[in-house]
């Protein structure tokens, strides 16, 4: 079977609930649709032998639950390592060629900020960016990322540094996948995506809980096939 990305956002798509934006109002645990997906994917990669790696990438700090509820429903098949498999993105404003910032992503506890954390200071909903660290090219940041292990990504909402950019700053796309393999992303926000493989696809994403005026709730193994079929 062919290998794939699967790349998913998590407010609004695999979960209801936001807890960032206000009008995403609803449960931060996985859908059944996305239930359904970890489980099939768990099927592919643990009976199938199917090379799968799934990236879930975020603009918040609420991953740290939905990480565990993925780890829990696939049994351990789909797990995400707590050091190199957690990665804070920020695009590098005006490179040319285009490059990324890349540091070591840290689960937030409210009670505990302000806090520095590799160069990122955590005090509040938007950690400011004091040392953005080194350039990574596309292919770096691809060899970085595509290690065959799962990954959590946090993307940059508003850095409060001029070199780093965020989505407030509605210049970049604020998540980036670059792979050798095809990538399939699920996401409420399609526009938030730059991705770089030999096949891709991104599917604009309505979760059952924000489906309405006669719109459906995606079903992401059915997409899944789909995209599978075109390869």
């Amino acid at each position: 079977m062919q290998g794939l990305v699967v790349a998913l956002d998590i407010n609004g798509t695999i979960v209801d609930g936001d807890s960032i934006d206000p009008e995403l109002v609803g449960s931060t645990s996985l859908t059944e649709p996305a239930r359904d997906l970890i489980t099939d994917l768990t099927k592919r990669i643990s009976i199938s032998k199917q090379n799968i790696q799934v990236v879930v990438f975020t603009m918040g700090a609420d991953w740290p639950g939905v990480l565990q509820q993925i780890e829990d429903i696939s049994g351990g098949v789909i797990s995400f390592d707590r050091g190199s498999g957690l990665i804070y993105v920020g695009r590098a404003a005006g490179a040319d060629p285009p490059a990324v910032f890349l540091r070591q992503l840290v689960e937030v506890n409210p009670d505990k900020q302000p806090f520095e954390h590799d160069g990122i200071m955590y005090d509040g909903t938007d950690p400011t960016w004091l040392d953005p660290g080194p350039k990574f090219s596309y292919e770096m940041f691809r060899e970085r990322t595509e290690a065959g292990k799962h990954l959590i990504l946090r993307g940059v909402y508003k850095s409060g540094n001029e070199t780093v950019v965020g989505r407030e700053d509605n210049t970049l796309a604020t998540k980036l996948v670059v792979s050798k393999l095809p990538v399939i992303v699920f996401d409420d926000h399609p526009g938030d995506w730059e991705v770089i493989s030999p096949k891709q696809r991104i599917v604009k994403t309505v979760s059952p809980g924000n489906a309405s005026g006669g719109e459906t709730a995606t079903d992401f193994c059915k997409e899944l096939t789909q995209f599978e079929m075109l390869l």
